[in-house]
């Protein structure tokens, strides 16, 4: 969701206006963008919410080491990362091992930050100078002048001088300072030796900001949160030593109680079982605080405390958007609204320049010429007409004009099928500079398509080279084995991190299975020679050279075609219905108003019916379900994109019928 949801969840629509007036010169900035993408995701799905975030952990006091820096390095771990994902035998992209080093770097980063903080709170080992012996781990201000700004980080002494100075050299990343002088280190017995406010003063600032965001017209609590975490004051108590536990507790104790303030009721008990976990680990009798350089109990649970505010802080900004989004963003942007708003959107960047119609009329003049070949080919003409240019002239040249819906989803879809059976993934950073102009925000839905299109023609493909290689032994597996292996199959697919190898076991344990149960006997078990073919065979499955493979594409994409046009139902009132929205996986998403779900539901029945009658034909019953998740997603995108890019299509469409190349002649009597 980020800031820019945010944002767009505190910003109430202007009178008269979809989500609020257009302001042409805000178009290109970061913020308005990310809102316009989220609008978009809205208006083709008035269901969409942003995904649910996990559950900050429940309080765990932690270890007495889990803060300890030593051996944390961020390029030693980036190094390791990379050796274990070649050492994993996974076939890895260069993609996902970044991914994963990501990952590892920004964890080891985050407890180098902790571990930061808990050792600026705790008192310095050194009580005077005389401690910094050489080896000694010491507090240092890191290239600062000496009782100048600076953070302390932790540093190792390796030398002392007769002029009272010592070398030392950093723990985190080894870089050598000579001859550091006494007034750069924290030590017990200088003013220095009191806690260093600067990581807890950042935090607490960082978590004010953010109460104050979630709560942008309550300046009563803005007061209390300034009033309760002044910076100024902190500084000054921490650096006195004035700041004792009892006052620690406070502010942790009003940070809670101030989160729980505006979470919903589930949420806020969570909360507060959070904050008397916490308070009864720290307050019972103990010997940590005792300890003389050991960080008290609540130090030591400071980063606990700050990722469990974080976490339901995410929350917090992430219920508040999908509330804002279901409950004022879909409305305003139902139908016509929306259609408007992302028309207005796209004018105003390209008024400004912002961008082209370059890639998008290549894709509607390739998609022209391409359904010009198919009428070429076929003697049903996919566009009607008495001869060829008259009838695509009168077809595509009127695919912005209302009451020509079906020829512009004619028109639309199959350009979109044509982007969908390129060899490109439409959400990579490679296809930015390839995607149609038109299409920029849906490059994720299009890859999703493309997915949801690839999983289940390359399990058909599976599941018939399973049957072939056990009709070679007379053995026949039963339907339940089918569909569960099936299931499997779709599942796996959905993993980011399913390789081949798995796939081919799935299929042969089938195979193995499907010998033990056939009643006939089979011959026995799966022998080694039909194991190692079926393996084959499964290597090659997704080739686009496979004969099945390629079949069951032409098959799916046939019966998406059908569904993406199909014939609009009308309404009661004598207009075309609205578009029931549907997102994969999730169903129908009807509309509150009697009306608009009606009409909604009228859709999906007619995009059932166009399923329905070619899905046996095509061999793909048992996928009924994918394929109606997938053709309605389809057909909303169409639909939506036809209606806001209309006059453009039509321009484009009209160019490129010009542009045709003179019919073939009629053969001679």
């Amino acid at each position: 969701a980020g800031a820019a949801a945010t944002a767009a969840a505190a910003t109430p629509p202007a009178s008269g206006s979809a989500v609020g007036s257009v302001d042409p010169g805000s178009v290109l900035s970061a913020e308005s963008l990310e809102n316009e993408q989220l609008a978009h995701e809205v208006i083709l799905d008035p269901g969409y919410q942003l995904e649910e975030l996990p559950e900050p952990d429940a309080f765990l006091p932690p270890k007495e080491d889990a803060w300890d820096p030593k051996g944390l390095s961020a390029k030693a771990e980036a190094q390791a990362a990379h050796r274990e994902a070649l050492a994993s035998g996974n076939q890895m992209s260069g993609a996902e091992v970044d991914q994963l080093v990501r990952a590892r770097v920004g964890a080891t980063v985050q407890r180098l930050f902790w571990a930061k903080l808990v050792a600026s709170l705790a008192p310095p080992k050194q009580q005077t100078w005389n401690d910094f012996k050489v080896g000694a781990e010491v507090q240092a201000r890191y290239q600062a002048s000496p009782g100048g700004p600076g953070a302390f980080y932790a540093a190792r002494v390796t030398a002392r001088h007769e002029d009272g100075t010592v070398d030392i050299k950093y723990v985190e990343d080894g870089v050598v300072e000579l001859r550091c002088p006494r007034a750069k280190f924290r030590v017990g017995d200088s003013p220095l030796g009191q806690a260093d406010p600067g990581p807890l003063l950042s935090l607490l600032a960082e978590v004010r900001t953010r109460l104050e965001r979630a709560t942008p017209r309550r300046t009563d609590l803005h007061e209390a949160y300034r009033r309760a975490l002044d910076e100024e004051m902190l500084a000054q108590m921490l650096s006195k030593g004035a700041l004792d536990l009892a006052g620690m507790l406070r502010v942790a104790t009003f940070l809670l109680d101030a989160l729980a303030f505006l979470e919903a009721p589930a949420r806020a008990s969570r909360t507060e079982h959070f904050k008397r976990d916490l308070l009864q680990h720290v307050q019972q009798p103990g010997d940590a605080e005792k300890a003389g350089g050991a960080a008290s109990r609540l130090v030591r649970c400071l980063p606990v405390l700050f990722t469990f505010l974080h976490g339901a802080l995410d929350q917090l900004q992430r219920d508040t958007v999908n509330a804002h989004l279901s409950l004022r963003v879909a409305p305003a942007l139902r139908g016509e609204a929306g259609v408007r708003f992302e028309r207005g959107r796209f004018e105003d960047k390209l008024r400004q320049g912002a961008t082209t119609l370059q890639k998008t009329q290549l894709w509607i003049h390739a998609a022209v010429a391409s359904l010009v070949d198919q009428k070429d080919q076929k003697a049903g003409a996919l566009l009607s007409g008495s001869s060829r240019d008259q009838g695509l002239a009168e077809a595509l040249g009127s695919v912005g004009a209302r009451g020509h819906e079906s020829a512009r989803s004619k028109l639309v879809a199959h350009a979109i099928l044509e982007l969908l059976a390129k060899p490109v993934r439409w959400d990579s950073p490679e296809a930015a500079g390839v995607i149609p102009e038109t299409l920029v925000w849906d490059a994720p839905r299009l890859a999703q398509l493309r997915d949801g299109l690839d999983r289940l023609v390359l399990v058909s493909t599976l599941l018939v080279l399973l049957k072939q290689v056990l009709a070679k032994r007379r053995v026949t597996p039963q339907p339940q084995l089918v569909s569960g292996l099936q299931s499997q199959l779709l599942s796996l697919l959905t993993e980011p991190d399913t390789r081949l190898p798995s796939l081919q076991h799935h299929v042969c344990q089938a195979a193995r299975k499907a010998h033990q149960q056939d009643p006939s006997g089979g011959g026995g078990g799966l022998c080694a020679e039909d194991e190692a073919q079926l393996g084959g065979l499964v290597s090659s499955a997704a080739d686009p050279t496979n004969a099945i493979f390629a079949l069951f594409t032409k098959r799916a994409t046939g019966l998406l075609r059908a569904m993406a046009e199909a014939p609009e139902p009308a309404s009661p009132s004598g207009t075309a219905a609205v578009p029931a929205a549907l997102s994969a996986g999730r169903g129908p998403v009807l509309s509150s108003r009697p009306a608009a779900a009606a009409a909604a539901a009228a859709d999906l029945r007619a995009v059932e019916a166009a399923l329905d009658a070619g899905i046996g034909a095509a061999g793909l019953q048992s996928f009924r379900r994918e394929l109606l998740a997938n053709g309605a997603q389809l057909r909303a995108l169409v639909r939506h994109n036809g209606a806001v890019f209309a006059p453009h299509y039509s321009a484009l469409a009209e160019e490129a019928v010009a542009a045709l190349p003179p019919p073939p002649a009629a053969p001679m009597a």
